[in-house]
């Protein structure tokens, strides 16, 4: 996944092309066109949900994920955004571990703008999520707890790629079992893997 381009201030707003609001119209299009017929192209004004700036289709899908659907259907995303970038309603958005109402109320940082984060270069934007995972428009990471809210794509040889607000990109080999077994959703962190450990400290920040 690219980056901002390099046209746009430092005052860029995060919150126009990610919206995970339960209800909002967006999240009914990602799921209708999560997948598209084989012959069939997906309107493009439709699926463009992270970046509105990048237009062509592919760069939103791995050539490793071979997940179809009905109907065989082509796969027509990969990638998901890191939910903590430009949630439009963080008040609205609840606490999956139960510790605090919301992400408005858990003390993190939502980054609303690019001059919110402070250290680009440890905070990612976007990876590979788990074919199995893939229920909206965001990875979600929460920065406590022992449990995988959404999880990471592992088919690159049991590691993913993952783009940092800074521009670059890492490979990550992962090891904690539920990845590797493609559990998707709302499973607990392997005791003998540090992922979930590494992905929290590169999420968000205390505010």
């Amino acid at each position: 996944m690219n980056r901002q381009g390099a046209q746009d201030d430092q005052g860029q707003d995060l919150s126009r092309g990610h919206r995970v609001i339960e209800g909002n119209p967006l999240i009914k299009r990602t799921r209708r066109y999560e997948y598209a017929p084989s012959n069939e192209s997906p309107h493009r004004e439709e699926i463009l949900l992270q970046c509105r700036r990048i237009e062509f289709l592919p760069v939103y899908k791995c050539p490793a994920d071979e997940k179809v659907g009905p109907g065989n259907g082509r796969v027509v995303r990969s990638y998901s955004i890191n939910i903590w970038m430009g949630t439009m309603d963080p008040a609205g958005e609840s606490d999956p571990t139960g510790a605090t109402a919301s992400m408005a109320a858990s003390g993190y940082r939502v980054f609303k703008r690019q001059t919110d984060i402070l250290n680009p270069a440890n905070i990612w934007t976007a990876m590979d999520e788990d074919p199995n995972s893939i229920n909206d428009s965001a990875l979600e990471v929460w920065p406590v707890g022992s449990q995988w809210i959404d999880s990471p794509a592992h088919y690159h040889h049991n590691s993913g790629s993952i783009s940092f607000s800074d521009g670059h990109v890492e490979a990550r080999k992962w090891t904690d079992a539920g990845i590797l077994a493609g559990k998707g959703n709302f499973f607990g962190a392997s005791a003998n893997s540090g992922d979930l450990i590494w992905l929290q400290q590169r999420t968000t920040n205390v505010r």
